[in-house]
C-alpha cells in the first residue's frame, strides 16, 4: 500500500478487522454485502475486503480529501476501483443507504496522550489518532449515526484500545 504523511501506516492489529470481516462474510457464500469503511485513511481495510470479497461493495468515507487521494491511488494499483467507492464527508452522513457492516479504526488516542506517542506515530496526521477527552468521541459518534446507516441484524467492528473495551461495550449498550 502506498501511504504518505496524509494517512496513517496500517499496522498489525487493524489486519484483526479485516480477519473478522472475513470470518463473518464468506467469500465462497457469493452474497452480496454493503460494508462502510469508516475513515478509510489509505484504503487498507476497503482494499484488503474488496481483494478476498468479490461479491462485496464496500463505501469508504473519510473527512479528508487528501487521504482519499491516497485511497484511490490504492485501489486502482490492487485492482478492486469497481468496489471500493470513496466518499468525501464525516464519518456515516456521506452513506445514502443502509449497510450490513460497519468497521473502522477511529481515532482512539486520549488527546493528552498524543504527545506521549512514540515519533513515528506523532509523525502520522493527528486528525486519524486524537479521539478526545476520553479516546472515544468518535466511537460514540459512528455508534450514534449506526441507528440509520445500519441494516437490521447489521454489525459494528471498530478498532479500540483494549482499557477502552468496557466503555465501548457500554457504548454499544446504550445505543442497541
Amino acid at each position: 500500500f502506498v501511504v504518505n504523511p496524509d494517512v496513517l501506516v496500517p499496522r498489525q492489529e487493524t489486519e484483526l478487522l479485516v480477519d473478522m470481516t472475513l470470518r463473518l462474510y464468506s467469500p465462497t457464500n457469493g452474497n452480496h454485502v454493503l460494508i462502510a469503511d469508516v475513515g478509510t485513511g489509505s484504503g487498507a481495510i476497503a482494499i484488503s475486503i474488496a481483494h478476498h470479497l468479490p461479491h462485496a461493495i464496500i463505501f469508504a468515507t473519510d473527512i479528508s480529501t487528501q487521504a482519499l487521494t491516497v485511497a484511490n491511488v490504492n485501489s486502482q494499483m490492487h485492482g478492486v476501483s469497481n468496489q471500493v467507492q470513496f466518499i468525501h464527508g464525516d464519518l456515516l452522513i456521506p452513506l445514502t443507504e443502509p449497510v450490513d457492516l460497519i468497521l473502522s479504526n477511529p481515532p482512539y488516542i486520549k488527546t493528552t496522550q498524543i504527545s506521549s506517542l512514540a515519533q513515528e506515530v506523532r509523525s502520522e496526521p493527528v486528525l486519524a489518532l486524537d479521539g478526545g477527552k476520553d479516546g472515544l468521541s468518535v466511537t460514540r459518534r459512528i455508534f450514534d449515526q449506526s441507528a440509520k446507516y445500519l441494516k437490521a441484524k447489521g454489525r459494528i467492528l471498530v478498532e479500540i484500545s483494549p482499557e477502552q473495551r468496557h466503555n465501548v461495550l457500554q457504548i454499544a449498550k446504550t445505543t442497541f
